[in-house]
């Protein structure tokens, strides 16, 4: 069932039986492969999650979506760390929090 249950957080339950495929040609897109990483990832139950550029490559649309997975990964309880978003191109970033700039502050804050 905890298959299950990661499926739904990241959005692929009606993919559950698709294959990958090669990129650009067959099977999943670039942002779907992008949430399916994210799943692999949380199948092992980590409290905390390091993603690198999760955005990157993706257009404003899915950009938004594998965004609204890491929201819903952070409303599990989970710590997600990501680096090199481009903010202006990821509708509802702005909800997310990160940590404040500044000597070892680990107070967050809403970005503007």
């Amino acid at each position: 069932m905890f298959i299950d249950e990661v499926m739904s957080l990241v959005e692929l339950t009606e993919l559950k039986n698709a294959m990958v495929g090669i990129p650009g040609a067959t099977g999943l897109s670039a942002e779907q492969r992008k949430r399916l990483t994210i799943a692999v990832e949380l199948v092992a139950s980590p409290s905390i999650i390091f993603m690198d550029e999760p955005t990157t490559g993706l257009d404003a649309r899915a950009a938004a979506i594998v965004m609204r997975t890491v929201r819903k990964t952070v409303d599990t309880g989970r710590t997600v760390v990501w680096d090199r978003i481009c903010v202006s191109t990821v509708p509802g970033l702005h909800e997310l929090q990160h940590p404040a700039a500044g000597g070892g502050n680990r107070e967050s804050r809403a970005l503007p």
